[in-house]
């Protein structure tokens, strides 16, 4: 099913019940259907983000939003180590491609060697056959939790706060960014806009229904601009990731690499400049009032 509200949903607790379970639905099935262990890290992850979104539009009015908050964001953690893993190497791959026709083909061979060694997890919790069977049972349980979640709220009341915060905090949050002109947007202040950014796209994508042409219109900016964002925070853990492993028969070819890596960082932050003076020209009241007046005329109305 589609990751929306529906009109024929009896309420926005039923909405929500019906969208967490297939969601973790879908996360099961990744466990179950793959063949390698490492093939479902991207997709559980991705419903883990989409389930946490959904908690988000609704966080006002319920009870049980912190605990259910953290349960899924553990979940995603515990894939974060293979994640990271991969991330860093097809970044590594990429930028060496951009390196073809030197004299530094072997060099680089070797170095990205030395690089998995030291990037990859040692421990037997960390590998992604033992963590995805604790991510089995944990989703289990969850699902099983949420079948009986409950709102205090229904309608545009159970919604309003949680699309104002994400929408309000994303909206300040970039602004902000601007102030990072020496080396461009710090990573944490880049990870914590793009947090609620990503947020405002699921939320948007939630409330497709409300007018379908321009939420389908505004998603596209927000997920091309949370992607550049995304992005843009892997090179930056790349880079990390290369200064951490810090070798000194590797030395120059780091450099090399930190370059490239840098100058990519810069193109992605104008790319982030012109999606977010696209998706931020409303203020976050008037997107507020605007999307509850859609809300409206989508329940003949009824606020």
């Amino acid at each position: 099913m589609a990751y929306r509200l529906r009109r024929k949903d009896r309420s926005i607790e039923k909405a929500v019940r019906r969208i967490a379970r297939e969601q973790i639905g879908k996360a099961l099935n990744a466990i179950e259907d793959c063949e390698n262990p490492a093939e479902p890290v991207h997709d559980i992850r991705k419903h883990c983000k989409k389930l946490r979104g959904l908690l988000r539009l609704v966080r006002g009015d319920f009870e049980d939003y912190a605990q259910e908050n953290a349960a899924f964001r553990d979940i995603a953690a515990r894939l974060a180590a293979p994640r990271t893993t991969r991330v860093t190497l097809t970044i590594f791959d990429r930028l060496r491609d951009d390196m073809n026709g030197t004299a530094k083909g072997k060099a680089l061979a070797d170095y990205r060697g030395f690089l998995a060694e030291a990037i990859i997890p040692d421990t037997p919790a960390d590998t992604p056959a033992a963590a995805l069977d604790e991510c089995r049972a944990l989703l289990e349980d969850a699902a099983q939790r949420a079948r009986k979640w409950h709102l205090d709220n229904d309608g545009w009341s159970a919604i309003r706060g949680g699309l104002a915060r994400s929408y309000t905090r994303g909206f300040d949050r970039f602004a902000r960014l601007s102030a990072d002109v020496s080396d461009g947007p710090s990573a944490s202040a880049l990870h914590d806009a793009r947090k609620d950014l990503k947020d405002h796209w699921y939320h948007t994508r939630l409330l497709e229904n409300l007018d379908p042409a321009k939420m389908r219109a505004r998603a596209r900016i927000a997920h091309r601009l949370t992607e550049a964002m995304g992005d843009h925070h892997d090179l930056s853990g790349f880079e990390s990731a290369l200064n951490a492993a810090g070798d000194p028969r590797h030395e120059e070819l780091r450099e090399i690499l930190l370059v490239l890596a840098r100058r990519d960082r810069a193109i992605l932050e104008e790319r982030m400049r012109e999606l977010g003076a696209k998706l931020l020209t409303p203020a976050p009241d008037a997107l507020v009032k605007d999307w509850h007046g859609l809300w409206k005329r989508w329940h003949g109305g009824r606020g």
